[in-house]
């Protein structure tokens, strides 16, 4: 999981499970520590009452998000037979709220690159060329600015050809989430909320790109 430091913004020892008002602090108790132990004592329970579990279990856990590394993949490719299963379930995500029962059934993906702009060969004083040779800075601004239009949607032409478009009894779902505009706004910090027309804010963060 992610470094425990600063330890001085932890109220309790990062390393020291503390329970209060029903909730465990510590680090990776949400994320994923808690999740994969919950499994692990969900199974144990029916072991511990010599009850036969009604599913085939396998586990398979991995540590290597903070790393960067892919070992994962490169596992599961070589292991396809060890690993064949009807169902897979991944601890990695987050409950509504209290009392509202989740599942998530999709996830959105991300695209990384990196991308260089090339101009002069050589540093030039903005105050002798600005405004007659392209500052590769301004050039990466206009390229930016150009991928999306003023309410968030992507203007990539063929983006949205392969882009998941939520059923009306999804939306439905989403829409039936009692959800507080005012006090989501607070918890971001943000001035006001903004993205693409026609979606609530819900779908806006779970099912846009």
């Amino acid at each position: 999981v992610q470094p425990a430091e600063p330890f001085d913004l932890w109220k309790y020892p990062p390393f020291e499970p503390t329970i209060e008002n029903e909730y465990l602090f510590a680090r990776g108790s949400s994320d994923n520590k808690g999740q994969l132990f919950t499994h692990i004592k969900g199974v144990e329970s029916y072991l511990k009452n010599k009850l036969e579990l009604p599913v085939n279990v396998k586990f398979l856990f991995e540590g290597e998000e903070e790393t960067q590394e892919d070992h994962l993949t490169q596992f599961i490719n070589n292991n396809k037979d060890l690993l064949a299963a009807d169902l897979a379930v991944v601890s990695d995500s987050a409950q509504y709220s209290v009392g509202t029962p989740s599942i998530d059934f999709a996830l959105r993906g991300i695209a990384g690159l990196e991308l260089k702009i090339i101009g002069p060969d050589h540093d030039l004083h903005s105050g002798v060329y600005g405004g007659a040779i392209p500052n590769p800075i301004n050039i990466l601004c206009k390229m930016i600015s150009q991928l999306q239009d003023n309410s968030g949607r992507i203007m990539i032409e063929g983006f949205y050809d392969d882009v998941y478009e939520a059923s009306k009894e999804e939306k439905e779902q989403i829409a039936s989430l009692t959800f507080d505009e005012e006090a989501y706004l607070a918890d971001t910090g943000a001035s006001g909320y903004w993205g693409e027309k026609g979606y609530s804010i819900l779908e806006r963060s779970w099912s846009r790109p």
